[in-house]
């Protein structure tokens, strides 16, 4: 990880925040960073946030992000402050990265997910 990553600001917090899933099951591959989805990007490397995952403060922000292809499904995740350091980088839109622990195990996660359709 680079640098002073995650932020300063970033914090250990309890809260639902949302996240867009490509499938309807609670697994480790729902949870990964760009840097380990694109290992072959070297620019992800030094870039902080692609070592954070994203979620949204609402269901409206993360249906809109998820028309952009992200995937069909969308969570509803409790973050708890044993999973990560938790940052609002846009406040804006109520995008936030989260630096998941080592420790973080996804199969502990209180999350409800449902099964968007998007109109053609």
């Amino acid at each position: 990880m680079p640098l002073n990553c995650p932020h300063q600001s970033a914090q250990e917090e309890e809260k639902y925040l949302y996240r867009i899933f490509k499938t309807n099951q609670t697994h480790e591959g729902e949870f990964e960073c760009y840097v380990k989805t694109f290992p072959e990007k070297e620019k992800y490397k030094t870039h902080c946030a692609a070592y954070a995952i994203s979620l949204f403060e609402t269901r409206e922000v993360a249906l809109a992000y998820s028309r952009k292809g992200l995937g069909n499904h969308l969570a509803k995740v409790l973050v708890k402050k044993d999973h990560g350091k938790l940052h609002l980088s846009n406040k804006k839109t109520g995008h936030y990265n989260l630096w998941l622990y080592d420790t973080f195990d996804c199969s502990q996660l209180q999350v409800e997910i449902e099964t968007i359709l998007h109109a053609q």
